[in-house]
């Protein structure tokens, strides 16, 4: 796996360094690396930290706020067809068309970079929140019931073990369409976070800074998925173990 990384990365250098790719257009990776040092020295954790904020915010509201209402709708076929077609309709159209009305309505600060996040992640938990629960075993439902399991302890014991597997796949798409949204709301207007970076960089031409920029946010976005990776095997065993 490693070695899918890291040898395009040294067929790069060496690329660049032999005069076959033109250092202004693609700065050898050695020179990324400079440029990243030379961004937390200009005060990079800032600007980390500030998009780190809105993307976990607009990560956990999606996510409680779509659970919820997938839940809600779940319980009734004929709301949930009616429902159906507009998540499908905001699952197939690119979000950032939205992006100027949220900017009319909510402004150009926190809130509106938040909210396009939860925008753009909402619709995907929804529907696998739905999906989840028609799933379940309809007789762990019926034992549940028959050893008068109130209505929460089986949303608890029978629905979210089973819809687990489920739902952290959601969240891993959610997130990656929560992390562009909020980027593609900084690039559009924002002065600071690392949207604001990859706008102004590419802007000014500054590409080693701009790659640079774009590793970092791979980066986090990459171990946030192992993470959830991690999360998903720790439920499988848990649920072998019950």
């Amino acid at each position: 796996m490693a070695g899918l990384i890291v040898v395009p990365i040294l067929l790069w250098e060496v690329a660049v360094r032999a005069g076959i790719l033109q250092s202004s257009l693609a700065p050898a990776p050695s020179a990324v690396v400079t440029a990243i040092r030379g961004l937390f020295e200009d005060g990079l954790l800032y600007d980390l930290r500030v998009t780190a904020t809105y993307v976990i915010v607009a990560f956990l509201l999606a996510l409680i706020t779509g659970t919820v209402l997938g839940v809600v709708l779940a319980q009734s076929e004929r709301v949930a067809q009616v429902v159906r077609g507009f998540l499908t309709f905001l699952l197939s159209i690119p979000k950032s068309l939205f992006l100027p009305l949220f900017i009319l309505i909510l402004g150009i600060g926190a809130l509106q970079k938040i909210a396009f996040g939860v925008f753009s992640a909402f619709a995907v938990i929804v529907v696998a929140t739905m999906v989840g629960i028609s799933t379940v075993d309809q007789n762990l439902l019926q034992m549940a019931r028959s050893q008068g399991a109130s209505r929460a302890q089986m949303f608890v014991k029978v629905h979210l073990r089973s819809m687990a597997p489920t739902l952290l796949e959601a969240a891993r798409i959610a997130m990656i369409l929560n992390i562009t949204g909020v980027l593609i709301a900084e690039m559009y207007v924002s002065r600071e976070g690392l949207g604001f970076l990859i706008s102004s960089y590419g802007q000014t031409f500054q590409v080693e800074r701009l790659l640079g920029v774009i590793a970092i946010t791979s980066l986090i976005g990459i171990l946030f998925n192992e993470f959830l990776r991690w999360c998903d095997k720790r439920q499988n065993r848990w649920r072998g173990g019950v």
